[in-house]
């Protein structure tokens, strides 16, 4: 295991010190076409260090520390402004790189990967959240009344999380008024470009249940496991006649029809099909509490009991994420609301870069 940090940290390594990593660093727009072209007191190497080694200190200790522990130089020549402004030109795309190249080491290494039942398990999950509310974030994200009645800049944050080997995979943010369904598709086209072919299942909270999105996660070869909501297909419920079973899920005209406003592709797909069958599960909660939960998965990969255990595994994602805001003060932040996102599971989970690189 020790070999295997040692060989990522040598390959984040090697990207930080390649010829090209102040190109990756400099923002697109075209007046930021210089910067990081010239040797500075602090170099871009320096800066990305300094930023993914953050301690929780002030920025002047954060900035004396990693003098002193890297250069050792007990005479610090740089001010804090001058380090927050090539923060601020820091390109945050540089930082989902470096997420990338460590995760796609660690999936390669199948020996580690932790499974179950022969799947690596994710969870996905969205939520609007208040940000910084500056006017560059209302005009990019959006904004809603927040509760003392104020209008307050809003984003939906949609991120895939693997519960069992605990790593953010990757992190969606758009506007507040965007899908989340269609940010979930982005944080899983990510992960297959990241991880490859493998055996996954993937657990969903009550927003994400319909046709188009099943049949979106079948042509990817994707296990999921939704919980229901009291609405969703009532017909299919009342159906059971036992807690676990297998319903076919009809293509009736109604449902077809609002396929076809907005995925007419899809539509043409199986407008001539009468349904597909899927797993329709009855799970007791609580005495007073009754869920269900629809899936993929045979019965003979999952029992109820481990369906019912699964779900329960999609809390892993949501109690990281409370950790991670709470411990960064969102509500404080002062840079991009995307760059603060890719830090989150920087800091949170790659367990890599230290002065000693």
């Amino acid at each position: 295991m020790i070999k295997s940090v040692k060989r990522r940290n040598n390959k984040i390594k090697d990207f930080i010190y390649s010829d090209n990593i102040r190109s990756i660093c400099r923002l697109a727009d075209e007046k930021y076409k210089n910067t990081f072209s010239r040797n500075r007191k602090i170099s871009c190497q320096d800066l990305l260090l300094m930023t993914l080694n953050k301690q929780g200190k002030n920025t002047s200790f954060e900035i004396r520390d990693y003098m002193i522990r890297k250069k050792g130089d007990k005479n610090v020549m740089c001010t804090d402004e001058a380090y927050l402004k090539q923060r601020r030109h820091l390109n945050p795309e540089v930082f989902k790189q470096i997420n990338e190249i460590y995760l796609k080491d660690f999936y390669e290494d199948k020996k580690y990967i932790q499974r179950k039942n022969g799947y690596i398990i994710f969870a996905i999950d969205g939520s609007k959240e208040e940000i910084p509310n500056t006017q560059k974030n209302t005009e990019e994200f959006g904004y809603a009344e927040n509760q003392g009645g104020a209008n307050a800049a809003r984003a939906l944050l949609s991120s895939i999380y693997d519960v069992n080997n605990h790593f953010y995979i990757d992190v969606e943010i758009d506007k507040y008024t965007a899908s989340e369904i269609e940010l979930a598709k982005r944080n899983i086209d990510k992960m297959i470009e990241i991880i490859g072919v493998e055996k996954v299942l993937i657990i969903f909270d009550r927003g994400y249940p319909s046709i188009e999105f099943f049949y979106w996660l079948e042509t990817r070869n994707i296990k999921f496991l939704m919980r229901l909501r009291g609405k969703d297909y009532k017909e299919e419920k009342q159906q059971m006649k036992q807690d676990d079973e297998i319903i076919e899920l009809e293509y009736y005209y109604s449902r077809l029809q609002s396929i076809k406003k907005k995925y007419p592709k899809i539509y043409n797909e199986i407008k001539d099909k009468t349904g597909i069958k899927y797993r329709f599960t009855k799970i007791e909660v609580t005495e007073e509490t009754t869920e269900y939960l629809i899936s993929n998965v045979t019965m003979e990969e999952f029992s109820i009991r481990e369906l019912k255990e699964l779900y329960g595994n999609r809390w892993k994602i949501e109690e990281s994420y409370d950790s991670i805001k709470n411990k960064l003060k969102i509500e404080s932040f002062q840079g991009t609301y995307q760059y603060l996102f890719i830090k989150m599971y920087m800091l949170k989970y790659l367990y890599i870069i230290n002065y000693k690189i």
